[in-house]
């Protein structure tokens, strides 16, 4: 019993560790899921160090180094280095899988015992003729029928048992093709060769291929009682074909995964680097989540200030930035974002908002100073209309004035409004010049009244003077 001790610690220190590891591994793994999802973890010991096989969802997806820290392999190159060694440890070879010459002939063997059951397809190839000419279309195949029975049955049925006939041969010919096929490439196998998978692939294709011909022969018409019946009916053993095919495609499915090492690296690389990404987004989920919540709120306020513009004037770059914007947060995807795509994001909604504020902010004080430029230009015009309501000068610029107010109110193009401004002002300078004319006449017209009262006063004066200085006559007595 005491010599047993040490060997009960070793393998307890190894289970601790180990049980250790694979705790690593599931807390390690989890950052890597997207929400709702599980996976199961396989460990492989390659080169005598631990590694997990993590599949996500029932999908392979990264494979966990344990020493020096646990972390994904993330390098393609280390991926199928990892895989050619632990094939090469568990002895998946070529040399391992392939048939010997021993294991080929009793492959071929299977093959053979199937082609003993062709007798009645041979048979039927004899009573029509076709073993001794081809018959690939109806010419041949008529030359083909040339046996008493069979001239018979074509001078009596003519294209339509022709027919029958061409496709009997056919797939006949197809079988042989397939089975000559096969032995060539069955023989050829060599542990050297760099197409083994597509032998292999090839292999099972004539067999397939044979397969399906039989079916064609075993349903044709002119040996079935029920149809023409001319040949006694086919029957083929397929166990040799399955035996053939089992044997075969143990073989394939066992070097499948040293044919598909490089493709399988290239896959759990392409997976790892999108769950990298997975991880990433779930620590960043926080961040921008709180960055979500601060362009909410600063696209609100652009939003209230393009709206407030947009009542205003009619803008199509207010109107694009505005949809930009909204494109720019929606395009946040808090469930699938990084670290790196949030400070993209911030750069670019605040690059947006920052224009759109400053576009709708100039086109609002544009208008608002134009508006105001225009009411008192209205004021003016009304002070003007009670000095001279009938003046054609007045009504001028009133009927501009009017104009000017229905562009203004018709939400014009921000561009419009300095040159909507500048007829204001230009309105207001001829107001005012007239107002000075009014003015001027109607000092002269003062002027003039009081000269001609002080003229009317001094000819009264004159004529009363000029009365009182007539000598009076002197009465007679």
């Amino acid at each position: 019993m005491s010599r047993l001790i040490p060997f009960l610690l070793i393998f307890l220190v190894c289970s601790i560790a180990l049980a250790d590891s694979a705790a690593d591994v599931n807390q390690a793994a989890t950052p890597f899921l997207l929400q709702g999802e599980t996976f199961t973890k396989a460990l492989h010991v390659i080169g005598g160090r631990d590694y997990y096989f993590v599949s996500i969802n029932g999908t392979e997806s990264i494979v966990f180094a344990t020493y020096g820290g646990v972390r994904p392999v993330s390098n393609e190159s280390e991926l199928r280095d990892l895989l050619a060694q632990e094939l090469s440890e568990t002895n998946v070879s070529v040399e391992a899988f392939l048939p010997n010459s021993t294991e080929k002939d009793r492959i071929w063997g299977y093959v053979l015992a199937f082609n003993e059951s062709r007798k009645r397809e041979r048979d039927c190839a004899a009573l029509i003729g076709m073993d001794r000419f081809p018959c690939y279309d109806l010419e041949t195949c008529w030359r083909a029928c040339y046996t008493p029975a069979c001239q018979t049955m074509k001078l009596g049925s003519g294209a339509f048992f022709l027919t029958l006939e061409q496709k009997m041969y056919l797939n006949i010919t197809f079988i042989g093709g397939n089975m000559s096929e096969f032995g060539e490439t069955l023989y050829a196998l060599s542990p050297n060769s760099t197409t083994t998978r597509t032998e292999l692939e090839s292999l099972l294709g004539n067999i397939r291929g044979i397969r399906e011909a039989c079916g064609n022969v075993e349903s044709n018409s002119i040996q079935q009682r029920s149809g023409v019946g001319f040949c006694y009916a086919v029957v083929y053993e397929y166990g040799g074909l399955i035996n053939a095919s089992a044997d075969i495609t143990r073989r394939r499915d066992a070097l499948m995964p040293l044919f598909t090492a490089d493709e399988t690296a290239s896959l759990l690389h392409n997976r790892t680097l999108e769950r990298l990404g997975v991880k990433e987004a779930n620590l960043a989920r926080p961040l921008c989540l709180q960055v979500k919540g601060d362009a909410e709120v600063e696209l609100g306020r652009a939003k209230a200030s393009a709206n407030r513009a947009l009542s205003l004037v009619s803008s199509a770059e207010i109107s694009s930035d505005k949809q930009e914007l909204d494109a720019s947060y929606a395009g946040l995807d808090c469930a699938n974002s990084s670290n790196q795509g949030i400070r993209a994001f911030n750069s670019s909604f605040y690059r947006i908002s920052a224009g759109l504020n400053a576009a709708a902010s100039s086109a609002i004080r544009a208008y608002e100073s134009t508006s105001q430029k225009l009411n008192g230009s209205k004021s003016q015009l009304s002070a003007l209309q009670a000095q001279a309501p009938n003046d054609e000068e007045v009504q001028a610029v009133a009927a501009s004035i009017a104009a000017l107010d229905s562009r203004l109110r018709a939400m014009p193009n921000p561009e419009e409004l300095p040159q909507i401004s500048a007829e204001i002002g230009g309105n207001t300078s001829r107001m005012a010049e007239l107002k000075a004319q009014f003015e001027q006449r109607q000092t002269f017209n003062y002027y003039a009244l009081g000269a001609g009262a002080v003229l009317i006063a001094m000819a009264i004066f004159v004529a009363a003077r000029a009365m009182n200085s007539t000598p009076k006559k002197k009465s007679r007595g």
